[in-house]
C-alpha cells in the first residue's frame, strides 16, 4: 500500500510527515489519538438590499455563493435558510445592527456560524456594495467593506474583490483536496464523513489531518489518516489485499478428503454456518450421524 504527495508538489521540511499507514484491517498502527477531522463552518446570506438597485435577491445570492464556495471549505446555506417574512422583520427592526439581526433571527441560524449581509444600493452613476461578516455564537463584526463597484465590472467581480477583505485570512483560500486511486478501482472511499467511488477526488475540504477509510467487498478493509495542506491536493493511493486463503481453501485439503471419501466408500457432508463464516465437513454414510 502507499500513500503518496501529487506529483509535482513541492516538499515543505515544515510540514512534516503527511502520511501515516496502516495496517490491512486498520488495526493497531492509527494512531488512536489522531484528533477529530475538521469540520467545514457555515455561512447564511442575508441580504438587506438590492431589488431597487434591479438585483433578484436570487441573483444576489447566486453571485455571492459562487464566490464563497470558490474560495473557501465553508457550507453555503441555502437562500430560504431565512424566510422572507423573517428578513423583512429583521430589516425593518434592526436598522443595520449586526447583533440585533443575529438575535431576530436567531430560529432561521439554527446551525450556522457565520451570517454575511450583503447590500446593493443604486447611485447616481453605479452602484454601492456593502459586506459585512458576523459570528453567530459571539454577535461580533468579523469583517466589513462598503465600495463602489466600479465602472465596467460585474457584482460578481466586486463581490470577489470585496469578500476577500471581509473574511478572515484564516479561511479565505484556506481550500484543499485530496485525490484517491486503489487496486482494484471502484472500492468506497470515506474522508471526513464525505464518500466516493475510487478512483474521485473530493475537493473543499478544510485543511488539517483526516483518517482515510476504504471499503471494498471482498477485500480487506483499509485505513490510514492524511493532512491536507491548503491550496494542495494530496493523493492516496492504495494496494487493497485479499483475506488469506483458509484451510477449507487448499488443493492439498481437499485432496485428502476425496482419497478418504473414495477409500471408506462415504459421503461428505458439508455443514455451513454462515453466522461464524465456518464450514464443517462431516464424511459418514447418512447426514443423520453428522453433528
Amino acid at each position: 500500500m502507499l500513500l503518496t504527495p501529487v506529483a509535482g508538489a513541492s516538499p515543505d521540511p515544515t510540514r512534516g510527515a503527511l502520511f501515516a499507514e496502516s495496517n490491512e484491517t486498520g488495526g493497531p498502527d492509527l494512531d488512536a489519538r489522531l484528533a477529530p477531522a475538521p469540520q467545514a463552518k457555515t455561512v447564511a446570506i442575508l441580504i438587506l438590499s438590492g431589488d431597487e438597485a434591479g438585483l433578484a435577491l436570487s441573483e444576489t445570492y447566486s453571485e455571492a455563493r459562487k464566490v464563497i464556495e470558490s474560495h473557501t471549505a465553508l457550507n453555503v446555506a441555502p437562500l430560504d435558510q431565512i424566510g422572507v417574512t423573517d428578513r423583512e422583520t429583521a430589516i425593518r427592526q434592526c436598522a443595520g445592527k449586526a447583533d440585533c439581526y443575529i438575535t431576530r433571527l436567531s430560529n432561521a441560524l439554527a446551525g450556522v456560524s457565520l451570517l454575511l449581509t450583503i447590500s446593493v444600493d443604486r447611485l447616481e452613476d453605479g452602484m454601492l456594495l456593502g459586506l459585512r461578516l458576523v459570528d453567530v455564537s459571539s454577535k461580533q463584526e468579523i469583517g466589513a467593506s462598503g465600495d463602489e463597484v466600479p465602472a465596467g465590472m460585474s457584482v460578481s467581480g466586486a463581490m470577489e474583490q470585496q469578500l476577500s477583505t471581509v473574511f478572515p485570512g484564516s479561511t479565505w483560500d484556506q481550500i484543499a483536496e485530496v485525490s484517491v486511486t486503489t487496486e482494484p478501482a471502484n472500492a468506497e472511499v470515506t474522508v471526513g464523513g464525505r464518500s466516493c467511488a475510487s478512483p474521485c477526488t473530493l475537493n473543499r475540504m478544510v485543511p488539517g489531518t483526516y483518517e482515510v477509510a476504504i471499503n471494498k467487498e471482498g477485500y480487506l478493509p483499509w485505513k490510514g489518516n492524511v493532512t491536507l495542506v491548503a491550496k494542495q491536493n494530496q493523493a492516496v493511493s492504495a494496494v487493497l489485499q485479499e483475506p488469506p486463503a483458509g484451510l477449507v481453501s487448499s488443493p492439498l485439503f481437499w485432496g485428502l478428503v476425496g482419497l478418504a471419501a473414495v477409500g471408506t466408500g462415504v459421503a461428505i457432508f458439508f455443514l455451513a454456518q454462515p453466522s461464524d463464516r465456518v464450514v464443517r465437513i462431516c464424511i459418514a454414510e447418512d447426514p443423520s450421524m453428522c453433528p
